[in-house]
C-alpha cells in the first residue's frame, strides 16, 4: 500500500521547485486517497522535496515557525523562533481531506507540530480563535475589576486557543494539539459498557450505509448530495443523535 501510494506521490512531484511549492502541495493533498487505513506515516520527501532538504545553516535562509504574530503588540522579531529544519516523516490523518501532520524543528531544539489543510478555506477558522483570544482578556480584565473592587464575583479564563494560519483561500495550517480525542473517541470512550458499544456500533454501521458505495470519499459524498434530500439528511442525522445517551455529557 505504501508503494503504491509514494509512487503516486513521487510521480506528481517531478516538476516542484521553490516557487511552486504551495501549488504544487494543495494539489498532492487533494489527490490522497488510502482506502480507509486511519493513518499512514510517510516520508515529507514523497510530499514536498524541498521542504524535506530544506536546512537554515545550509541555505543560509531564516524562516520563522508560524503563529507568532499575536496582532495586540509590536512583534519582537529578534526574539521569534526559527525554523532549523523538518522532520523527515510526516502522518495522514483520515478524515475527508487527509490533512497532513508535519513536524518543524525550532532552532531553540524544540519541535512544533502542524497541520496542513487543503481543499478548505480556515480563514473562519482564524476568525474564531480571534475570538477566543478577545473572549479571553475579557475575562481577564474582568477578573481584575472585581479583585479591586474586593467583589465576590470571578471570571476564569477557560478558553484554550491554538493557533490557525491561512496561507491561501483553501490552503493553511494550524497548530497540532496533543493529547486530545475525535468527537467519535469521545462517544466510544463514554459508552463505558458492552450494552451501549454495541448499540453505538450498529447505528454507526447504518450511518456507513446510508452513503453511496463509490471509490472514494469525495465520490461518496458527491453521490449522496444527488440521491438524498435535505430532509432525508436530516432526519437520519436526529435519528443517529437520539441513539446516543444524554448523560454521556
Amino acid at each position: 500500500m505504501y508503494k503504491k501510494n509514494a509512487k503516486v506521490f513521487i510521480d506528481a512531484l517531478q516538476k516542484i521547485n521553490e516557487r511552486q511549492t504551495l501549488k504544487q502541495a494543495k494539489e498532492i493533498l487533494q489527490k490522497i486517497s488510502f482506502d480507509g487505513q486511519e493513518k499512514v506515516s510517510l516520508l515529507l520527501k514523497d510530499y514536498c522535496p524541498w521542504l524535506a532538504n530544506f536546512s537554515a545553516a545550509r541555505m543560509n535562509l531564516e524562516l520563522e515557525i508560524p503563529g507568532q504574530y499575536t496582532g495586540d503588540k509590536m512583534p519582537l522579531v529578534q526574539h521569534h523562533i526559527k525554523i532549523a529544519g523538518f522532520r523527515e516523516t510526516v502522518a495522514v490523518m483520515s478524515s475527508k481531506t487527509k490533512p497532513i501532520k508535519i513536524t518543524m524543528l525550532g532552532m531553540n531544539s524544540k519541535e512544533y507540530p502542524f497541520l496542513v489543510k487543503a481543499g478548505e478555506d480556515i480563514r473562519q477558522d482564524q476568525r474564531i480563535e480571534q475570538l477566543f483570544v478577545l473572549m479571553n482578556n475579557i475575562f481577564a480584565t474582568a477578573n481584575k475589576t472585581h479583585q479591586l473592587l474586593h467583589t465576590k464575583y470571578l471570571f476564569v479564563r477557560i478558553l484554550w486557543f491554538l493557533q490557525v494560519i491561512p496561507l491561501t483561500s483553501s490552503l493553511g495550517i494550524i497548530q497540532w494539539v496533543e493529547n486530545i480525542i475525535s468527537i467519535e473517541g469521545f462517544i466510544k470512550k463514554s459508552l463505558n459498557n458492552k450494552k451501549r458499544t454495541d448499540s453505538w456500533k450498529t447505528n454507526a454501521n447504518s450511518y456507513v450505509q446510508f452513503f453511496e458505495r463509490k471509490p472514494s470519499d469525495i465520490d461518496v459524498y458527491g453521490a449522496t448530495a444527488l440521491k438524498r434530500t435535505k430532509d432525508d439528511v436530516v432526519k437520519f442525522y436526529q435519528r443517529m443523535v437520539n441513539q446516543i445517551p444524554l448523560d454521556i455529557l
